[in-house]
């Protein structure tokens, strides 16, 4: 009976301390996110700048290639229409 009861309390023990160390556990990795969150929401104005130019170079680039690709077909239609020009001739 008193092993029994020995061998109970020891579940007992492991297993509130056990929570005990995940929740100290969770506790401190709470705190850590919200640190890293914190550190984001208060970035500098520097790196918001440099995305922002990031985005706005990647936005030329996109104009200038459909600016290039429409080009490149007038250029193409153009030269279709002066070959024709010349075999009818």
């Amino acid at each position: 009976m008193t092993l029994s009861r020995i061998e109970e309390w020891k579940g007992c023990i492991i297993t509130y301390g056990g929570s005990g160390g995940i929740s100290l556990y969770n506790e401190k990795a709470i705190a850590k996110a919200h640190e890293a969150a914190e550190l984001v929401h208060n970035s500098g104005q520097a790196e918001r700048l440099l995305s922002s130019v990031g985005l706005f170079l990647i936005a030329c680039r996109l104009v200038f290639e459909i600016y290039a690709f429409f080009d490149q077909r007038k250029s193409k239609k153009q030269e279709q229409q002066h070959n024709e020009r010349n075999t009818t001739d």
